[in-house]
């Protein structure tokens, strides 16, 4: 997309390095094995690479994983079980992983199942941060769902690439705001400061990386080549020349 989204977008996973050291320090490996493997998919998805299967693959089971995140967070709610609600979460990913190589498979990751279990999960949740976290991000995988990207002209496409990457930034943050209100026995005090070096972070970046678009006129004419669902590159070029299947639509000599 350009150079800004291409920090801002990565850096949103700031936060949950934090979640991360905390579990790690209180011993509680079960939860940090947990958000390790959603924050490693998630990077994957981000860096656009085929790495040993397609983006594509890495981008549905990314879905899936965050469909699995819902699921372990109402166990963890209910149950106060790590471990328990990690074997649910890894039954459901292998689960979904099965279902995604069929080719009439039943989708985990529709919004309409995605949205039945957010209301679970908001009924399991004494946090009303954890309950307005899960209501925005429905909202938001809804809002995506329906997303469109064939545009009328270069100006139209690179606005509608704008609202894709924020709606990708709000989740991450709804999502780590979700996990953080799942901790019962963390500080609250934790949560400002994380926000304000986050904050700070986002703002440094805004204002000093030059923010400029690239090239959207091959984009343009070729978009509707692309398969359904295929997830948006940050940098068109490196995902020409990592990701088989961009490759194909959008040619070396093309761009």
């Amino acid at each position: 997309m350009n150079n800004l989204y291409q920090i801002l977008y990565p850096g949103s996973y700031i936060p949950w390095g934090t979640i991360m050291l905390y579990y790690l320090f209180r011993s509680r490996f079960f939860d940090l094995l947990a958000c390790l493997t959603y924050v490693g998919i998630s990077l994957i998805c981000i860096s656009h690479s085929d790495y040993h299967k397609t983006v594509m693959h890495w981008e549905s089971l990314h879905r899936i994983c965050d469909f699995a995140l819902i699921v372990r967070l109402i166990l963890l709610n209910a149950l106060r079980s790590s471990f328990i609600s990690l074997v649910v979460a890894t039954a459901i990913c292998m689960i979904g992983g099965k279902l995604m190589k069929q080719q009439h498979r039943f989708d985990i990751t529709q919004p309409i199942l995605y949205g039945v279990c957010a209301l679970f999960l908001c009924s399991s949740s004494y946090s009303g941060l954890q309950q307005a976290s899960v209501i925005c991000v429905t909202i938001l995988k809804i809002i995506q769902s329906g997303t469109d990207l064939t545009s009328n002209s270069e100006e139209e496409l690179a606005n509608k690439l704008k609202t894709y990457f924020h709606i990708k930034i709000a989740e991450s943050y709804l999502l780590f705001l979700m996990e953080w209100s799942s901790i019962s026995n963390i500080h609250w005090i934790s949560l400002p400061i994380i926000i304000f070096v986050s904050g700070l972070f986002q703002v440094m970046a805004y204002y000093d990386i030059p923010y400029g678009n690239q090239n959207l006129e091959e984009f343009y004419v070729n978009i509707n080549k692309l398969p359904k669902d295929y997830p948006m590159p940050l940098d068109f070029s490196h995902a020409r020349e990592r990701s088989k299947v961009f490759s194909q639509v959008f040619k070396h000599h093309q761009i």
